[in-house]
Order: C-alpha cells, then sequence, then structure tokens
C-alpha cells in the first residue's frame, strides 16, 4: 500500500527549509552589520576627536587674535581693563587647549608641534607687550605691536596648525579607507552566501514545480483526449499525494464513459449531420455576399468622403507611385510649395526632395523609402520663389492586401511659426528680458558645465554675487522705469569688465552673477574684481540724474568653497552679506567665519522666537532732559534682550533681525504696552511726563501701528499727548498711502510724531513738509564731532534753525561731554539725551536715580549725580 503524503505537508517541509535558509542570512547580514557599525565607530572615536581639538586650537586663536586687534581701538579704561582680562583668559584656555592637543596627538611630527609651541611663545611674549602698553594707556604703541610685530607670529601658528589639521584629515582618511575595505570584504563574503542561499532556494522551487508540472499536463492531456472522443487511454500519474488519487478517480470515469457512450456514438444519425452542416454552408455564403455588398458601399462612401478631405485639407498632400512618379498632389500643397500641379503631376519626387532639403536628409529619407520604411522629421526646406521655410514632413509605404508596396504617401505641414515662437521661448527661457544676459536657471547651468570642466582639468572656479548698495532706495524714490535704465546700464558695464569667456548673469532684482574659470588660485579672480569696482566708480547718467550705485560683492571658489553650483551660490550669498557688513563698494571670500556667523544668526532667531515667553525681554529708559531748567522731562523706552543661551543680546544684533523676520510687530506692540504702563506710573511724579518709543517701518504694515498704540494707551490710561512715537526716514521713502493714513490718524489721535537720525538720509525735508511730525531729532554722528569738525557745528546748527522755522521741538541725541551741551546751549537747542545725563537703565534703578532725589539737592546736581551713577 502506498504512503500518502498530502501537498499540504511538502509545502510546508519546503516553506520551513527556505524559512530557516532566510533566518540563517539575516543572522549573517545582522553580524556583518555589527562588525561594520562597530568598526566604523572605533575609527569615529579614535580619530574625530584629536581632529576636533585641531579645529578648536583654530576658533581659540583666531578669538585671542580678534580680542587683540580690538583692545588697541578701545578708549573707554573700564572697558580697556575689562578686555584686557578677557584677552588674559583666552590666553589661559589657549595654553590649556595647547597641552591638551600636544598630549593627545599623533599625527603630527614633533618638529612641527615644536615650531608651533615656539611660535605660541613668541606670540605669547607680543600679547604681553600688548596686555602692559594698553594697561597704561599707551594704545598707540599696542597697536603698532598688534599690526606689525605679533602678525607674522599670528599668522605662523595658523599655519602650523593647518599642517597639523591636514596631517590629521590625512590620517583619518588612511584609517576610514581601511576600514572600508574590511567591510567591501565581509560584503562580499555575505553576498556570496546569500547567492548561494539563493540558488538553492531557486533549485528546489524549480525541481518541485517540475515535479507537479508533468503531472499536472498528464491530467490535462488525457481531459483533452476525453473531450476528443478519446477514452481507451488511461492516465499513468507517478506519486502518493491528492494527484495521484485524482488520476485513479479520472480513470474509474473513462471507462464509466467509455461504456455509456459507445451505443450512442453508434448510433448517430450521419444524414442529420449532413443536411446541418449543408445549412450552415448556405447561411454562411449569404452572410459573406451581405458583408462584402455593405463593405463596398462604405469603401465608396470612405473614398469619397477621403478624396474631399484631401482637397480641403490645410495640410499639404502627395501621393507617388513606387518609382518615385507623383500621382496626385492637393491644393494645399500646390499653395504652400509655390509650383502648379501640372508641374508637378508626373514629375519625380526625390528629383523635388533633391533640389529643396538638406542633402543628408534627402539621403536618409530615400534609404528609407527603398527599405520600404516610414520616415517622419521636421527640415527647414527652400521653396521655388526662394525663400525658407520650416516644414513637418511624413513619408509612408502605401501597401495591398498581399502586404505590397504600391504608393507612397507624404503628408507636408508648415511649422515655421511655431519654431519660431519655441525659439523665442528657449530664449526667454534662458535669458533675462530687461538686461539680455542669462537669467539664473542659465547661469546654473553653465556653472555646472564649467564645474566639470574644473574638474577635469584640477583648475578653479569662482563665482561672484554681486548687490548694488543702496538701489532700492534709487528704484523707490525716482521709479521702477528709471531703475531698469540703471540696472541696463550697470548690466553693460558688467559686461565690459569681465573677461571674454566669463559669464554674466543676472540672478534677479539688483542681484547679478559672474562666472569665472580656468583659474589656478581663486586670488586669481582679483584682476577682475578690481575692474568691476572700477566700472562702478564712475556715475551713471540716466534720464538727466547722476545717480552713485557700489557694488558689494561675495566669492565662493570651487572646490574650496563647495562642489556643486547651489552649495557655491548660498556661500557667494553668505559672502555678499559680509561684504555689505564691511562697509559696502567692496567685496569678500566665502570662509569659515561667515559660516558660523550664518548659523549662529540662525540659533539667534530661533532663541528670538521664544523670547517674549520666556520673559527675556526687558525695556531699559534713558532720560530726556530740559537743556534751560536741566530738569527731567521724560524718557525714551528702549528694548533689551537677556538670553538665557546667549546671554544679553546687543540690539543691533537682535533689532534688525527681529525687523526681517517680522517679530518686530509682536516685539514692538509687547514694548509700547509695558512702556506705556511704566509712564502711567511716573506720570503720578511727574505729571508731564514724555514717553518716546521707536517704531519699526514694519509694524505700519496693515496700519497695526495704530491699533496697537490705541490699546495701549486704554489699557495704561496714559495720555496720548504725552506719547511720541519715533520713525527713521526709511519708513517714507515710499511715500506709501498706508503710512501716510497711519501718520495722520496718530496726529489726530493727539500722540506726537518725531523724525530719529534726522540729516542721515536723502530727502529729509520732504518728508518734514509731506508729515505732521512734531520733533526732530538730530543724530548723534553731528553731535559726537561738531565740537572737532566747524562743519558738523554748522550742520547742527542749520537744523536747529529749521526746526525752529517749522515749529518744530529739537532733540540732540548722544551728548556726552559739557562743551557739547554749551554749544547746544548756545545754539537753542531745547531737549538732549545722552551719556552726559545717564545711560538707559532698567526701570526700577530710573525710578530710584530720577524719580525722587535727596531733600536741599538742586535739580541740577540731582541730574549730575544719577549721570555719575
Amino acid at each position: 500500500m502506498r504512503r500518502f503524503r498530502s501537498f499540504r505537508k511538502k509545502l510546508l517541509a519546503a516553506f520551513g527549509g527556505i524559512g530557516i535558509l532566510v533566518m540563517i542570512m539575516l543572522l549573517l547580514g545582522n553580524q556583518i552589520a555589527g562588525v561594520s557599525i562597530k568598526q566604523f565607530t572605533q575609527v569615529i572615536s579614535d580619530q574625530v576627536e584629536v581632529l576636533a581639538s585641531a579645529n578648536d586650537l583654530h576658533l581659540r586663536i583666531g578669538r585671542l587674535r580678534l580680542v587683540e586687534i580690538e583692545l588697541p581701538s578701545l578708549t573707554d579704561y573700564f572697558a580697556v581693563v575689562t578686555e584686557i582680562q578677557s584677552l588674559k583668559k583666552q590666553i589661559e584656555e589657549f595654553q590649556a587647549e595647547l597641552d591638551r592637543f600636544e598630549a593627545q596627538q599623533q599625527h603630527a611630527s614633533s618638529e612641527v608641534m615644536r615650531s608651533i609651541r615656539s611660535s605660541w611663545n613668541l606670540y605669547q611674549k607680543d600679547l604681553q607687550t600688548v596686555i602692559r602698553h594698553a594697561t597704561s594707556m599707551e594704545m598707540a604703541e599696542a597697536s603698532r605691536v598688534s599690526t606689525y610685530q605679533s602678525d607674522s607670529h599670528f599668522k605662523n601658528i595658523q599655519r602650523l596648525l593647518q599642517t597639523v589639521t591636514n596631517s590629521m584629515k590625512q590620517a583619518v582618511r588612511a584609517a576610514y579607507l581601511e576600514t572600508e575595505a574590511e567591510q567591501q570584504q565581509l560584503r562580499s563574503s555575505f553576498t556570496f552566501v546569500s547567492l548561494l542561499g539563493l540558488f538553492i532556494g531557486i533549485l528546489f522551487v524549480l525541481l518541485f514545480a517540475r515535479s507537479l508540472s508533468i503531472r499536472v499536463t498528464s491530467l490535462r492531456d488525457a481531459a483533452e483526449r476525453l473531450s476528443q472522443g478519446h477514452t481507451s487511454s488511461p492516465i499513468h500519474v507517478d506519486g502518493d499525494d491528492e494527484l495521484t488519487n485524482l488520476a485513479d478517480a479520472f480513470n474509474q470515469m473513462q471507462k464509466q464513459i467509455q461504456t455509456r457512450e459507445r451505443a450512442l456514438k453508434e448510433a448517430h444519425d450521419t444524414l442529420e449531420m449532413r443536411v446541418e452542416s449543408r445549412t450552415q454552408e448556405l447561411n454562411q455564403s449569404n452572410l459573406q455576399l451581405q458583408q462584402e455588398m455593405e463593405e463596398r458601399q462604405r469603401v465608396e462612401i470612405s473614398l469619397k468622403l477621403l478624396s474631399q478631405a484631401m482637397e480641403q485639407s490645410p495640410v499639404g498632400v502627395f501621393i507617388a507611385d513606387i518609382k518615385g512618379r507623383i500621382d496626385y498632389v492637393n491644393d494645399a500643397f500646390v499653395k504652400n510649395t509655390g509650383y502648379s500641379s501640372s508641374d508637378l503631376t508626373g514629375e519625380s519626387f526625390l528629383l523635388l526632395i533633391q533640389k529643396t532639403i538638406p542633402r543628408d536628409v534627402a539621403r536618409e529619407l530615400i534609404v528609407n523609402m527603398n527599405a520600404g520604411m516610414e520616415w517622419h522629421g521636421e527640415v527647414e526646406v527652400k521653396l521655388e520663389n526662394g525663400s525658407l521655410e520650416w516644414m513637418s514632413l511624413l513619408i509612408t509605404p502605401v501597401k495591398n492586401a498581399a502586404q505590397q508596396i504600391t504608393h507612397f504617401l507624404a503628408i507636408k505641414e508648415d511649422v515655421t511659426v511655431r519654431k519660431q515662437q519655441e525659439a523665442k521661448i528657449l530664449y526667454q527661457a534662458q535669458f533675462d528680458s530687461l538686461t539680455d544676459l542669462p537669467n539664473r536657471a542659465l547661469a546654473m547651468d553653465r556653472l555646472s558645465q564649467i564645474i566639470a570642466t574644473a574638474e577635469r582639468h584640477e583648475s578653479k572656479v569662482v563665482l561672484m554675487f554681486l548687490d548694488l548698495d543702496d538701489f532700492k532706495k534709487i528704484n523707490d524714490s525716482l521709479g521702477h522705469e528709471m531703475g531698469d535704465k540703471l540696472l541696463m546700464q550697470a548690466a553693460a558695464r558688467l559686461r565690459k569688465a569681465v573677461r571674454k569667456n566669463d559669464t554674466v548673469a543676472r540672478q534677479g532684482g539688483d542681484e547679478f552673477l559672474v562666472i569665472l574659470g580656468g583659474l589656478a588660485a581663486g586670488a586669481d579672480a582679483e584682476p577682475v574684481l578690481e575692474n568691476i569696482l572700477k566700472a562702478f566708480n564712475r556715475s551713471f547718467l540716466v534720464d538727466g540724474h547722476d545717480l552713485v550705485v557700489t557694488p558689494s560683492i561675495g566669492l565662493a571658489v570651487y572646490p574650496d568653497d563647495g562642489d556643486d553650483p547651489s552649495r557655491l551660490l548660498r556661500h557667494a550669498d553668505l559672502a555678499m552679506y559680509q561684504a555689505k557688513e564691511d562697509g559696502r563698494n567692496t567685496f569678500h571670500f566665502y570662509n569659515q567665519m561667515i559660516h558660523d556667523y550664518s548659523l549662529q544668526r540662525l540659533e539667534l532667531e530661533r532663541e528670538l522666537r521664544h523670547a517674549l515667553d520666556r520673559d527675556e525681554m526687558e525695556l531699559y529708559y534713558q532720560p530726556l532732559i530740559d537743556i534751560k531748567s536741566r530738569q527731567l522731562m521724560g524718557a525714551e523706552a528702549l528694548m533689551r534682550w537677556n538670553s538665557r543661551a546667549f546671554g544679553l543680546v546687543s540690539p543691533s544684533q537682535f533689532i534688525g533681525l527681529a525687523e526681517q523676520t517680522g517679530l518686530i510687530v509682536q516685539l514692538g506692540e509687547w514694548a509700547m504696552q509695558h512702556a506705556c504702563q511704566q509712564a502711567c506710573l511716573w506720570q503720578n511724579l511727574l505729571p508731564d511726563f514724555l514717553l518716546s518709543i521707536n517704531v519699526s517701518p514694519r509694524q505700519f504694515r496693515g496700519s497695526f501701528i495704530t491699533g496697537t498704540i490705541q490699546r495701549s494707551l486704554e489699557r495704561s490710561m496714559f495720555p496720548a499727548r504725552q506719547l511720541q512715537v519715533e520713525v527713521t526716514e526709511g519708513l517714507l521713502i515710499r511715500n506709501n498711502p498706508e503710512v501716510q493714513e497711519a501718520l495722520t490718524t496718530l496726529d489726530r489721535m493727539g500722540v506726537r510724531l518725531a523724525m530719529d537720525d534726522f540729516g542721515t538720509g536723502y530727502s529729509s525735508l520732504s518728508y518734514l513738509k509731506n508729515f505732521p511730525f512734531h520733533t526732530l531729532k538730530i543724530d548723534r554722528s553731528f553731535i559726537n564731532d561738531m565740537t572737532e569738525d566747524p562743519n558738523y557745528r554748522t550742520i547742527v546748527s542749520a537744523a536747529i534753525s529749521m526746526g525752529k522755522a517749522l515749529g518744530l521741538s529739537l532733540v540732540a541725541e548722544g551728548v556726552e561731554t559739557e562743551e557739547q551741551l554749551a554749544i547746544l546751549t548756545e545754539e537753542g537747542c531745547e531737549t538732549a539725551q545722552g551719556f552726559l545725563f545717564g545711560k538707559p537703565i532698567p526701570a526700577a534703578e530710573f525710578s530710584d536715580c530720577w524719580m525722587e532725589k535727596d531733600e536741599g539737592e538742586s535739580d541740577e546736581e540731582a541730574i549730575y549725580g544719577m549721570a555719575d551713577r
């Protein structure tokens, strides 16, 4: 008796074996991955820590040098003492870090480390000399030592540290390559084992499938024989499963059918079969005849419709025989070619092709026709009248029922207009419509090609990011049409300033890109830079206006600053902003400090977004003094940020960032509310207390400022007539109706309006005439220099006289000396603020110092006493 094994058991056994094989492969792969991670972790822990120490030394020596350079520029003794202490601390920290680095480094030679140590000792002596002179306030001597003596030692240390860093990088790469080779060997082993396991699994599946297929095929063949009436062939299937049982059952059924059907087949009526067969043949003949008649009618209708369509078609059509002679042309073909129908009929189409289209295209077309193949393409042809046009030509063979070529059908369409439009669209997609310079997309494509060339030749590529300084003011004040003409002239000067093979492109707005290739070093770009700066030294004459525009240029070098176009563009953009901070009309190469600054700026923005939630913002107040009576008349509220991450952040750092990100709206509303609440408390002690507060131009968008001030005044109950809002000229440049409406609304509310930093812009006089100002604040730059330069005193005197003539109150900012105060008193200025009277201090200190005074103490004594404190 045969032993029975079901398919289920066989499949479970097969899949179990494959599962075990997969588990083995997974365990082996997991083991290899674990070894790989462990090896790479070991390389990183052994090498990266030493490299990080070297980079830390770079940063520390840079900060040390920065403190050394800034020290001689200080004039305040306390600031000098503080800076000296910071310098000493930096020296100690660098010394400690150098000792640790010397103990742990393994890659640099002992000679290099001795050179570093020797240069550091010399540089340390120079630093001590600078400290000694600075302590004695001999800033000129300290500056001389810092500039001419210690600079070479500092640069020598930087160079040696760079040598050590390069040595470390080579060692790290060698370790990484060694580890990578080991991982490659492990991967090869795993791949071999995996392929072997896969081969075994596939072989098993194929054998199982082959066995199953043979037996199922036997059953299928038997079923087909049975359906055809062959019942005398039993099925032979070997095995011990369900298919064997099925074969046995099938054989039994076959025997029964054979017995039952034998008599029925013998009694089948042959005559009835013949009659039925003949009837079917007649029906088929009638149906075929009817179909042929209907088909002829459809063909006649189609031919008539096709003839009309070809004659009326706007596309040129002709038919030629197998030898190329033209049998038929439609009207559109005659009109498009300029030939007559009689000229074309019977003529050789091949000769016509050779006359009108290029030889290489004609040769290809004839080869296709001889091979019986279709040809389609767009070619420029010469017409009978001598004009040129682009046409889309399709030539296809026409075959009969025997698939023999009898004719050739040609379809011709005029695509000249489309070709011209495509060329125009392609140009517009790659070039700037205003300046005819390549646009950003084409510039990036060219930069990619130049980088690929530089990689092959091991050369340098320099990308310049150029921005026109103060272009926005010209564009806003003189109009966009004037700005466009200025941009066209600037683009023309840029093209003349660069080399013949260099690319000048427009990034957008007033920003341009210059791509220099084939350079041996980044410094080779400086002659082109000088040409560009010289080109902008001359003013631009635009519609009778003599305009001066200077460029700020940022440069990034391939491959030093990046190996792809987007990274180079980003780094050049950052360097351009550094050039603007350096004073504009200059250039700046990208470096690590710029990168670090951008990261710090991002971190600063992230912290600033949470400053109010963390209660890190605080208002400081600087007193406003009536010059005649020497009495306190109010204070200017100034925002300060004490960040938990950065400490006390200078307003020059976070105010501009807040304006760029829009956070100034939220911060300004907070400052307005808290300042009004605090001033309301001080009003109880000084009824006419004047609160002055700066407002950013960003707060005027959408008229947010009027709602903010109105809510602050209502909640604090502070009188509107004692609130003075300070705005800068930048708010007024565009002459925006929205700004005009907001200022008018504030004036109607009773709020005083003050123009801050008067005299530093372009058109301040027109602003005083067109806007409802009450106060004029003279910028501190004029106050600081008026005791040394008579011209500045004349400017201050003119500003005071003009303000009085316009009925405005005058406030002098930045008053620091008695001499300055005497001049302002003589000129008739009314109000002053500055360090002579007091620095900005928190509200609590302001209350203690200014809102109370000792009995018997005069107002003047109280004021100067507070300033001393």
